[in-house]
């Protein structure tokens, strides 16, 4: 800068850049001379603040291995020069590989024309050409994720370069498009699940003989915990690749329950180790088997015997009280037939029988009825009946 008299400036860009005309907005490469202090406290030189604009979105946030995404890349002039030999490079990350032939690419409001990047690795090169000021370029690609690709956040840069007419360099910063991967098929997180239950017959499975265990909880080493539904079951989803170990809660558990230990000493206490298979990613499986111990088990032997004993002296009278009735019904359907049979040889014959008063009295077929009913349902063994009696008692003086 050089100033003379009062106050007089000749200003330049230190990087090239032009710069406005004093009074005005028309910017011009030469220097700008400013002859009086108004002029740059009220019009201070303008110049360009940047060059080139570059954007870049991907078409879904979030994808797994084998999927297919869209990117798009615009670039855009908002300087008053034209810049040539306008170039883009985007930089995939590993294992995504460009789809040949899907790249389109608009100028303005022209239709999509198709381009062909250079590919060198994992970098695309676009040569767009020239971009006047104003315009934007806009470009469209598929890039396919393959199987070596890293799970989780995925990053590619994109980078825009140019020459303004006067020869200067133009460069964007860089422009980022992210998609977070996961594995899907080829993912390495792991499932754990299984079951918690009363190994009532002891064979160390569950099956219909045994009693699962509901609201029991279990934690892994992570600190995260579950608690069994009303079928014992548990499941933790969505488990990172390595060893888990998992353990039961004992205070958890109903009084007198405690595991089985398979014979090993390991297996005596609460916690299991679960190792990932070879290449990670699985479904992992850990049933928890418990037994009564002790007292407890004691306990619930005297208790079911208890209930057979009872079901079994229920099932003895109820045996008894069937046998009974087919008796009386018997008895009933012999004397029937057998009075009928005597009133159609003589109907005024009769005999007489001796009641339990000891006195004699004409019979007919009513009266046996009546009398081979009573000896039917006299008890002959320990038991519940039910008796009727139609007799009149007598008061006796005192």
């Amino acid at each position: 800068m050089i100033c003379s008299g009062f106050f007089v400036m000749s200003a330049s860009a230190l990087d090239g850049q032009p710069l406005a005309i004093a009074g005005g907005f028309t910017l011009v490469n030469d220097a700008v001379q400013i002859n009086d202090l108004a002029a740059v406290a009220l019009n201070i030189p303008m110049f360009e603040q940047r060059g080139l604009e570059i954007n870049k979105t991907v078409d879904k946030p979030h994808a797994t291995i084998g999927d297919v995404v869209t990117y798009r890349v615009e670039v855009n002039n908002p300087t008053a020069a034209p810049v040539t030999n306008v170039i883009v490079r985007d930089t995939l990350p590993e294992s995504f590989h460009y789809a040949e032939g899907s790249a389109r690419i608009s100028l303005g409001s022209a239709l999509d024309n198709p381009i062909e990047p250079e590919v060198s690795g994992n970098q695309l090169t676009f040569k767009i050409g020239d971009l006047a000021h104003g315009a934007t370029a806009r470009i469209l690609y598929r890039v396919r994720i393959g199987v070596n690709a890293h799970e989780g956040h995925q990053e590619n840069l994109a980078v825009a370069s140019g020459t303004f007419s006067s020869g200067e360099r133009t460069e964007t910063q860089p422009a980022r498009a992210s998609v977070t991967v996961g594995g899907g098929a080829f993912s390495t997180q792991q499932i754990l699940m299984g079951r918690v239950f009363d190994d009532v017959n002891g064979n160390g499975m569950f099956d219909s003989g045994d009693k699962p265990m509901a609201n029991v909880r279990l934690y892994l080493n992570s600190g995260q915990s579950v608690i069994t539904d009303s079928q014992g079951l548990y499941s933790f989803p969505s488990l990172s690749a390595g060893t888990q170990v998992i353990s039961l809660d004992p205070v958890s558990l109903p009084s007198g329950f405690a595991l089985t230990d398979g014979g090993t000493v390991a297996g005596r206490s609460w916690t299991r180790l679960l190792r990932t298979p070879v290449g990670g990613g699985a479904l992992l499986r850990q049933n928890f088997a418990l037994v009564l111990t002790g007292k407890a088990r004691d306990e619930a032997a005297r208790n079911s015997s208890k209930t057979n004993d009872k079901a079994n002296d229920t099932d003895a009278q109820s045996s008894r009280a069937l046998t009974d009735a087919a008796a009386v019904e018997e008895i009933i359907n012999s004397v029937s037939g057998a009075g009928k049979k005597a009133a159609a040889q003589n109907t005024s014959t009769t005999e007489p029988v001796k009641t339990i008063y000891g006195t004699q009295t004409k019979t007919d077929g009513a009266s046996s009825t009546a009398a081979a009913l009573i000896n039917a349902t006299t008890p002959k063994s320990a038991g519940k009946y039910e008796m009727v009696s139609t007799e009149t008692l007598e008061p006796v003086a005192p």
